[in-house]
């Protein structure tokens, strides 16, 4: 599996709300080799959880010097949108959750797999 093709992956099940089990991490489940690190790995599993702090780690650690913004909908739920730089918001990635941590996952999940398109 690539990397293109785990992060993919591990996007539907995010947005499935199934996500990999993370004991089986160590046994080498491809979805979890989105990710270049241990560390990332386990922060996305902790956001997947619920964890702001863990996303917010995962966000800086995978796409360093973005900013990204959060908001809460009247219909539930929230909305994060992401981009490389501050200023006029350019198209950017946007991502809808109703746990706040699982959509800021989404957003870095839909821009890295951008990202790794273009690296293609």
């Amino acid at each position: 599996m690539t990397k293109l093709e785990a992060l993919e992956a591990l996007k539907a099940k995010v947005e499935a709300g199934e996500a990999p089990d993370f004991s089986r991490f160590r046994r080498g489940p491809s979805v979890w080799k989105a990710f270049d690190t241990t560390d990332d790995a386990i922060s996305a599993w902790c956001a997947y959880n619920g964890s702001l702090d863990a996303a917010m780690a995962l966000h800086n650690a995978v796409l360093p010097g973005w900013v990204w913004s959060m908001k809460t909908l009247a219909i539930g739920g929230v909305r994060v949108w992401t981009d490389r730089a501050y200023g006029i918001r350019g198209l950017g990635y946007i991502a809808t959750n109703s746990i706040p941590a699982r959509a800021l996952v989404l957003v870095d999940l839909e821009a890295l797999i951008e990202k790794e398109k273009a690296n293609d």
